[in-house]
This record gives structure tokens, C-alpha cells and sequence, in this order.
């Protein structure tokens, strides 16, 4: 049965430390580990196989670890920065997202 020492860190580390490190790549960074830690604290608890907890681990690995996934990773967090941006400028001016062009000002 999970709720051991590591699912306790991954709580604390969701509750505290997600949102204060002033970094969104941190912010994800510290949610995925989160999530790793509890799937380890179900292993370990025995409610889950070893196999199912390393194909987590090669989940994380793969996404933080690997050679040349920084770059997409990036560009995904300025391209999700900038959406939910001009969302917000365009309902300060009255208009629900993609209903106005921009460049043509025309709805």
C-alpha cells in the first residue's frame, strides 16, 4: 500500500516547491519528478511491478536526461507562454481567443 516516505516528498515537493522556483522549466522539472517518486513509492510498497516502475524511469530519463531534449522542451513552454498570453490580452479587450486575426484586425 503507497503513501511512504517518498510519496510524502512528492507531496511536499508538489505543495512547496512547485511555482516557487520563479523557472517554468523548474516548475515542470519538479512536477515530474513528483510524479517519478510516487510511482517509486509504489514499487517499493509493492502495488505495482518493478518493469512498470522502470518504464517511469524511462519516461523521466527520456524526457529529462536525454541528449538534445532540452531545445523542444523550451521551445514548447515559449510557445505555450506566448498562447495563453495573447488569450489573456484578447479577453482585456473583449474578443474570445481566435475569433479576431490579429494582423488583419478583422473578425
Amino acid at each position: 500500500m503507497s503513501g511512504g516516505d517518498l510519496y510524502e516528498l512528492s507531496y511536499k515537493l508538489n505543495c512547496y516547491a512547485y511555482g516557487a522556483m520563479g523557472d517554468r522549466e523548474l516548475d515542470l522539472l519538479i512536477a515530474d519528478l513528483g510524479e517519478l517518486l510516487e510511482v517509486c513509492d509504489k514499487w517499493r510498497e509493492g502495488d505495482i511491478t518493478h518493469a512498470k516502475y522502470m518504464e517511469s524511469v524511462a519516461k523521466f530519463k527520456g524526457k529529462w536526461l536525454a541528449a538534445g531534449s532540452r531545445e523542444p522542451r523550451l521551445r514548447a513552454l515559449v510557445e505555450g507562454a506566448v498562447s495563453d498570453l495573447r488569450s489573456e490580452l484578447l479577453l482585456v479587450i473583449g474578443e474570445d481567443k481566435g475569433e479576431t486575426d490579429l494582423a488583419t484586425n478583422n473578425k
